[in-house]
């Protein structure tokens, strides 16, 4: 195939801070997929290259459901005596590459499978975790071909299933999103509040007397209250804290 036939990712390697030095090593393992064509990396040295498109990939069932960020695929991939001898061979050589590197500053681990899904990203998740327990380093993976070829329900199936190696661990780029964070704190917190109309009627009216419409429920007795027309609901005494007091339960509807 003609070189200016071939499809190339460049991939530009940025601290977030900056463009500046990083103050201490940070290895970026970067996975793509043969199929769709090479990668290129500019900005920091490119200190390792991984073929593993001639290694044996997990079993079948588990790569049509997840990727190479599940522990399962991981485990599969890993069985095999060849991918795991290749798994430490990478280790110790990048190892002994960033022993010659200045210290700080980026460097970047080039891993490519046919696909970009499963074996690449299995082996560059697990290395990453591997320089993470070094001590002193920071790693951060990017699969660039992860979910390229597959269904929209393969792919959520594949979130659901996929598990870093990593878990629990604010490195490699699984970092929470806050957005997500807040949507859930909101989330609880409104689940704490009553329910029901009078949850309904303190979330919408204020703390004094309010014209209210009629269709409600008496708290007293539990029916209906006369014809519909608008009322007003007394809060004498009413505590500041409208949420679930003992003395606002006693609060009637008059005409």
């Amino acid at each position: 195939m003609p070189v200016a036939n071939v499809l190339v990712t460049q991939y530009i390697v940025r601290h977030p801070k900056g463009n500046g030095p990083c103050p201490r090593h940070c290895v970026h393992f970067i996975t793509f997929g043969l199929s769709y064509g090479s990668a290129e990396v500019h900005g920091c040295p490119l200190i390792l290259e991984l073929d593993l498109s001639k290694h044996r990939p997990p079993q079948k069932h588990l790569c049509e459901e997840f990727t190479g960020r599940n522990r399962e695929v991981a485990e599969s991939f890993f069985s095999v005596p060849a991918n795991e001898d290749e798994f430490h061979r990478a280790l110790g050589e990048l190892e002994q590459r960033m022993k010659r590197e200045p210290r700080g500053g980026c460097v970047a681990v080039l891993i490519n499978c046919t696909a970009g899904m499963h074996r690449s990203v299995a082996m560059a998740e697990r290395l990453a975790e591997a320089v993470w327990s070094w001590g002193g380093f920071g790693a951060e993976c990017l699969h660039l071909d992860l979910w390229k070829g597959m269904t929209i329900q393969e792919k959520t199936a594949a979130r659901v299933g996929d598990t870093g190696m990593c878990e629990g661990r604010p490195a490699r780029g699984h970092r929470r999103s806050r957005h997500r964070v807040q949507a859930t704190s909101e989330t609880r917190a409104s689940e704490k509040r009553p329910r029901g109309p009078a949850a309904t009627a303190d979330a919408v009216l204020p703390p004094g007397e309010a014209p209210v419409p009629q269709k409600t429920v008496s708290w007293a007795t539990a029916r209906p209250v006369g014809e519909p027309h608008l009322q007003k609901r007394e809060t004498a005494g009413r505590s500041a804290d409208t949420w679930g007091k003992d003395e606002n339960r006693g609060r009637r509807l008059t005409s």
